[in-house]
């Protein structure tokens, strides 16, 4: 039987020394950076950049992670560059390099930042995916080792992102949006994030859950204090372990699910090794699902799949602008992958349902929490009915929703 490890390290906080004792004791089992990295090695750092926040939203990699796992690959004699696609279809990574502090961190250590977007890209081919073929960025290409930076959060689409699912950033930021737009139900965004994920070589994966997000990931959730960092070479067996932790149903998670089916990696908990803080005291409580993907699994996927153009108009989940707090800065226009992001009669941003695929990129991007959830009165009705009560107390027996 393929078996995996995984390592988890206890970090209360971002002091720089706790985390780079916990860096290292997250890397300790795998021979940490100087054995995952040669003297003069390339190695390309990996975070999660999805949109210029503060690092106490937890919406990005905190910079204490980057700084502490840059200085045990230069230690160990290895050059080391960062490089992200943020987000929006047109989020700079400048100004979301400069908020999240990151960019400081890497001047400080003479770190080059990689521009996934100018820095040109090269095709490759994936495998059981709705697309055929996807450009990734030549920095990915080209380095000698990937370390991926990953943060724990949930998501709208995908339950969790962490893991497998910082690869879906090795992709130009448009070509993102063209993803979302070829694969807006769960089941088949999930295949998209793994068949890249299973291109992309991955050496080694940290995740930065020493804060993480739950409710309404990946950008408009709460910070959780959650006191981890995890590491491991398996990415799929670093989120099995990660939904043990929190209490998620792993056998619902589609992008196990999805590891599951192609065999990327180990899934199966008794196959996974379990090194530094012991699993049964790494659990925690409280641990919040996000909104749309728990309104989902109450509906058959054929149902969605084949749902016919009156329904669509009856039963529908769809992100809303609070007109309110936008501040019309247009960046979830720029950043909708089916241009629906139109203006009412006065003049007022809001999303064009008809066209919407409900894929949350506009809410991912929002900096301000001014996008939140609509749903039809039928959803509504599926949603409050007596059956799907009783699915989302066994699913949510607290109702941490």
């Amino acid at each position: 039987m393929k078996r995996a490890q995984v390592a988890i390290a206890r970090c209360p906080d971002y002091d720089p020394e706790r985390v780079r004792a916990a860096v290292r004791d997250a890397l300790a089992p795998f021979g940490g950076a100087a054995r995952i990295a040669r003297p003069g090695d390339r190695v390309l750092l990996k975070p999660n950049l999805l949109r210029r926040a503060e690092p106490e939203e937890a919406v990005t990699t905190h910079p204490a992670v980057v700084e502490a796992v840059t200085r045990e690959f230069q230690d160990a004699g290895a050059t080391v560059a960062l490089g992200d696609s943020p987000g929006g279809v047109l989020e700079r990574i400048g100004p979301v390099l400069a908020k999240t502090g990151i960019g400081a961190a890497c001047e400080r250590l003479g770190v080059e930042v990689v521009n996934f977007e100018a820095s040109g890209s090269a095709r490759i081919p994936l495998r059981d995916a709705p697309a055929a073929s996807i450009p990734l960025a030549r920095a990915v290409c080209d380095a000698d080792v990937i370390v991926s930076l990953a943060k724990l959060k949930t998501h709208g689409i995908t339950e969790l992102t962490a893991a497998v699912k910082n690869s879906f950033g090795c992709v130009p930021g448009f070509v993102k949006a063209e993803m979302h737009k070829l694969a807006p139900i769960p089941e088949d965004f999930a295949r998209t994030v793994c068949a890249i994920a299973e291109a992309v070589r991955i050496r080694v994966t940290l995740v930065d859950a020493i804060l993480a997000m739950d409710g309404d990931g990946p950008s408009a959730g709460d910070p959780f204090d959650f006191g981890y960092l995890l590491a491991g070479e398996d990415p799929a067996a670093i989120d099995r372990v990660i939904y043990e932790m929190i209490g998620f149903d792993a056998a619902r998670g589609p992008i196990l699910v999805e590891c599951g089916r192609r065999g990327l990696g180990v899934t199966d908990l008794a196959a996974i090794d379990v090194s530094g803080v012991p699993l049964a005291e790494a659990k925690v409580a409280g641990f919040r699902h996000g909104t749309e993907l728990g309104i989902l699994r109450l509906v058959p996927r054929c149902l969605i799949r084949t749902i016919s153009p009156v329904m669509r108009d009856l039963f529908w989940i769809k992100p809303r602008i609070d007109p309110e707090i936008c501040t019309d800065c247009g960046a979830c226009e720029r950043s909708c992958p089916t241009n629906s992001i139109g203006r009412d009669r006065k003049g007022r941003r809001i999303v064009l349902r008809k066209s919407c695929i409900s894929c949350l990129c506009c809410q991912e991007v929002c900096r301000f929490h001014a996008i939140d959830l609509a749903t039809s009165w039928l959803a509504k009705m599926v949603v409050n009915s007596p059956h799907t009560q009783g699915k989302r107390r066994d699913a949510d027996p607290e109702g941490k929703r």
